[in-house]
């Protein structure tokens, strides 16, 4: 049946688009190299990493004592 085959290119088009990007995202990994120094970071929509919110953790190395930007509410 013609519906019968045409379901099944789809499926191997499907895989094999799967198999494709697999492969294409592995290898980018291997042929990635981390940068030596990280001068900056951007975080965007978490409040954790937000300057003066992370302070009173305190098994945390990674606090930001600095006051937030904008207007203090206190």
């Amino acid at each position: 049946n013609n519906g019968e085959l045409a379901h099944g290119y789809k499926q191997v088009e499907t895989m094999t688009r799967v198999a494709f990007f697999s492969i294409l995202i592995l290898v980018s990994f291997f042929f990635n190299e981390a940068p030596g120094n990280i001068t900056a970071l951007f975080v965007f929509g978490d409040s954790v990493v937000d300057n003066g919110n992370n302070v009173y953790f305190l098994d945390s190395d990674a606090t930001a004592n600095f006051l937030p930007y904008g207007i203090d509410l206190e």
